[in-house]
């Protein structure tokens, strides 16, 4: 195995940069190219109140990875492991996964004595070069870009569009007695959220119009922020399925109306403007 380690949270232009090296210097030494990451962010062990929240959950950086051509190996990143050298955490590689070349980064250090080249009989150490282009790409300027709506300019940091992906839970079915039923999406806690808005979006092969905010028109301003999806064309039953919406723009900001009536105006009008941005 060539190995590199890191969160790869986002799994984004500047990952797979690395990436793609890994894989092209596996090619030469006739070695599998193994990316390892943890099992949770660092911070969530080290200042929990600091760990970022995630921009691809386990499934979605498992397929990224897969797309590439690179095995994921997921850590549990614990006490003991946070105290490991430099040196001990990659002879345990060595020794566990048969680590026989590591690549890093151009910014990577490995271990609580924060090592950027420890010593292991048996691993070569192979360094990889800056992104050349977008330099400065990074997960949390990512998340500043999604969590400001965005969601146009994360995508091309992502290299595709920002998802967000879970199971369709049951709502007060407002959406559907105004004529546009939405899909009401459980989102696992510690994910990413948009800025509160309407936007364009992808959900499997149709069209659709997002809104994530608190529904100020028909809720009270302290409700709980929920991520609603209007398949446009779809008719059925989406409830316990497992949906992913792939954003595309933010067409705009979140507001209370003062009808319902001027509510189903304003859904008419997201929808035509979905589709023109889609299209």
């Amino acid at each position: 195995m060539i190995a590199t380690v890191g969160t790869f949270d986002g799994v984004h232009i500047g990952h797979r940069y690395l990436l793609e090296q890994l894989c092209r210097e596996g090619r030469d030494r006739g070695l599998s190219p193994l990316a390892v990451t943890f099992d949770r962010h660092p911070l969530s062990l080290v200042n929990p109140e600091s760990a970022p929240p995630v921009i691809t959950d386990v499934d979605e950086q498992s397929d990224a990875m897969r797309a590439l051509g690179v095995k994921l190996l997921r850590v549990p990143f614990t006490p003991e492991l946070r105290a490991m050298t430099g040196h001990d955490f990659l002879s345990m590689l060595h020794d566990r996964h048969g680590v026989k070349a590591l690549m890093i980064g151009f910014n990577n250090h490995l271990g609580c004595d924060r090592d950027r080249s420890p010593e292991v009989d048996g691993v070569e150490l192979v360094h990889c070069a800056e992104l050349p282009e977008h330099s400065g790409v990074s997960s949390s300027m990512i998340r500043t870009l999604i969590a400001g709506g965005a969601v146009d300019q994360a995508a091309l940091l992502l290299g595709r569009p920002f998802t967000i992906s879970g199971t369709v839970v049951s709502g007060r079915q407002l959406g559907r007695r105004l004529g546009f039923p939405t899909a009401n999406v459980g989102v696992a806690p510690g994910h990413v959220m948009p800025a509160p808005g309407v936007y364009a979006a992808t959900v499997g092969d149709y069209p659709a119009v997002v809104n994530v905010g608190r529904r100020p028109t028909v809720d009270h301003p302290d409700a709980p922020l929920s991520v609603e999806a209007h398949l446009i064309g779809f008719s059925g039953n989406l409830y316990n399925s497992y949906i992913r919406i792939e954003f595309i723009s933010r067409l705009r900001a979140e507001r209370r109306f003062s009808s319902l009536e001027e509510l189903r105006d304003a859904i008419a009008a997201d929808i035509d403007n979905a589709l023109s941005v889609i299209r």
